[in-house]
């Protein structure tokens, strides 16, 4: 359809004004598809449990199982009636191709390729080791062929045909081990853009699990890259913390050590993964299995039912994400046309009336959203100082007072050791943080935000379809996946900004030199001194020194949010719709020249919009697409 020379410059200024470097975009998009691969990669620090996590999932002990670096591959596992190994270089060329009849020469085979002491030249070359063999929670799927070009009528047309094939699309990818050397975790970092779900592994017997700077950095990387991972959801990423076998259930004082770990854990997966499903975390011992002790057996089935629904909803992902985009596309190039074909049944003075109308719907329409666009700026403004002033009340309450000195579930302050004394004092404070944060009245300052940008979407979504309708002379309805929808899968990018630990190290980290400074007093007796600190933290706390904090994270998201919103999406759609009528405008007279060339580029276009449709019915109807 793109190279058709009735595909004249006017429309494809139209489609660059709605998809700038669409060229670009579609190529990516058959690359992407031609990868066919749904990864669900697994992520961990070394000695977390990654391996026997694969042997646990594949039902067999065949990955060497290791306390150091097990590998410094990609391994990626396949399921296949057949036993073999393949290996590929960094550009996914085949380097070996080893097949073997037992799962005992399958193992030596495995081992071979991730063994970190090789270090051959070819061995160097290896960056993916795929292994296949039969995995049974990866057995049912389809399974599409690449995209395959066909030649007809001096146009290109991209078909697809869908194939049952005994392997599915979905894989378990597992990673070299976090923290161990920078290349290593560039190559985790690489892959990112290829998952679709993600199982973190946790060590819980290793101070809690998640140390500052492995998986942590981790983390921040995930999220840097969230824009170039358009078919994951952060939402559904599965937590594993392992190995609570080795943790003594009490310690020496009777604190219940495993209470105290889970506690730990889920604190810190809170304040860093901001999207964070507490029932996505699973406590397990993967070296006991399934014969182990019974809390942790319950769990390990309950991870293993939330796996199978992953991977039946990961199915073919990057199918339904970009036939979203080509369906999205199209219709656009069809609106295109049908604008056109319009103008060619009516008379001029009709013609004019249309183009006249439009063009003033257009005007409003962007009047509306300068205004609103500005009315969001101010309201950034005012709920930043909003939340400013809440949090700063809420931390200079007597009632927030009491829980940080005194609390119901810990130690009193006054009590506290000299040497310990700074470390509490921070923790308590970063608790308090914390949970405003988490609360209510947080939760209801940006929940107004969401609202107020649904209802202007809604509103300018009807608007740009009447604008539609009159330029195309056909009513349409609504798309369901459009503006609204796209904006609501992104919402908690707001909250995202302001939850984590960056806001509270920001905030709590000021005051650490002058607690410092402070311990130095010995004469005071320990409640005074205590309360003497407490003031003098709430000092270092000013509304200033608040205000900058909600500046760097809430104010900031939501203005990323306007400027995506105002700047981007809904000026695509306008400006499109602007050019076309600017066009039609322009070429009045010789439109109706050119009508054979529209109505056969039109035709073109429903081919591929039924092609395209036709299937997405066809695997929607098999269940593949969740």
């Amino acid at each position: 359809m793109l190279k058709m020379e009735e595909f004249e410059e006017d429309l494809q200024a139209e489609l660059s004004t709605a998809y700038p470097n669409y060229m670009t975009v579609l190529q990516t998009a058959k690359d992407d598809l031609l990868r066919k691969d749904c990864s669900i990669v697994i992520i961990g620090e070394t000695n977390a449990g990654k391996s026997t996590l694969l042997n646990t999932l594949v039902g067999r002990k065949i990955f060497p199982v290791s306390n150091v670096v097990a590998t410094r591959k990609v391994c990626r596992v396949r399921h296949s009636e057949t036993h073999c190994v393949k290996t590929y270089d960094r550009e996914e060329n085949l380097i070996t191709d080893e097949r073997v009849d037992s799962e005992l020469m399958l193992t030596e085979v495995i081992k071979k390729y991730i063994d970190t002491s090789c270090t051959s030249a070819e061995m160097r070359n290896i960056h993916y080791v795929d292994v296949h063999n039969p995995v049974d929670i990866l057995k049912a799927g389809y399974l599409f062929q690449p995209l395959q070009v066909v030649k007809c009528c001096n146009w290109t047309e991209l078909r697809i045909n869908l194939i049952l094939n005994h392997e599915g699309n979905i894989i378990i990818v597992d990673t070299p081990g976090i923290g161990e050397t920078d290349e290593l975790d560039q190559m985790l970092i690489d892959f990112l853009p290829s998952a679709v779900s993600m199982i973190i592994m946790v060590n819980a017997s290793s101070g809690g699990g998640i140390q500052k700077g492995r998986l942590l950095t981790i983390f921040h990387e995930v999220i840097k890259n969230l824009d170039k991972m358009p078919c994951f959801d952060p939402r559904q990423v599965i937590f594993l913390t392992n190995k609570w076998d080795i943790i003594e259930t009490e310690d020496t004082i009777g604190v219940n050590e495993h209470e105290k770990t889970w506690n730990n854990i889920i604190e810190k997966l809170k304040t860093e993964w901001t999207y964070l499903k507490e029932e996505n975390v699973f406590k397990v011992s993967l070296k006991q299995g399934k014969s182990g002790t019974r809390i942790f057996t319950n769990e390990l089935k309950r991870f293993e039912v939330l796996l199978q629904e992953t991977i039946q909803r990961s199915q073919n992902k990057r199918i339904k994400h970009h036939f979203s985009f080509l369906e999205d596309f199209t219709q656009n190039a069809e609106r295109g046309t049908l604008a056109r074909l319009q103008l060619v049944g009516i008379s001029s003075s009709q013609q004019q009336d249309i183009i006249l109308a439009n063009t003033g719907r257009i005007q409003v329409l962007t009047q509306i959203l300068k205004d609103r666009r500005a009315y969001f700026e101010t309201d950034n403004k005012e709920k930043t100082t909003q939340l400013t002033n809440k949090l700063y009340e809420y931390l200079n309450s007597e009632k927030t007072k009491e829980q940080i000195m005194n609390p119901e579930d810990d130690i009193a302050i006054a009590s506290v050791g000299i040497t310990s004394l700074k470390a509490k004092l921070n923790a308590r404070f970063e608790k308090a943080i914390k949970d405003w944060l988490d609360g209510d009245e947080m939760k209801t300052i940006v929940g107004e935000v969401d609202v107020e940008m649904k209802n202007l979407l809604r509103e300018v979504e009807s608007k740009l379809n009447e604008i539609k309708t009159d330029m195309i002379g056909i009513k349409t309805p609504l798309r369901a996946i459009d503006i609204f929808d796209n904006f609501m899968s992104e919402s908690v990018t707001i909250v995202s900004g302001v939850s984590g630990i960056s806001f509270m190290e920001t905030l709590v980290s000021v005051y650490t030199r002058k607690l410092l400074s402070l311990l130095s007093i010995g004469n005071d007796k320990n409640e005074r001194m205590a309360d003497k600190l407490f003031r003098n933290v709430l000092k270092t706390l000013s509304r200033d020194r608040i205000r900058e904090c909600f500046k760097k994270s809430f104010s900031m998201e939501y203005d990323k949010k306007i400027k995506k919103i105002f700047d981007i999406k809904l000026k695509q759609k306008v400006d499109t719709l602007k050019q076309t009528n600017e066009v039609l405008n322009r070429k009045q007279k010789t439109i109706r020249q050119k009508q054979h060339s529209y109505e056969c580029l039109h035709t073109v276009i429903k081919k591929i919009e039924k092609d395209s449709n036709d299937f997405i019915a066809t695997i929607s109807s098999k269940q593949i697409l969740n």
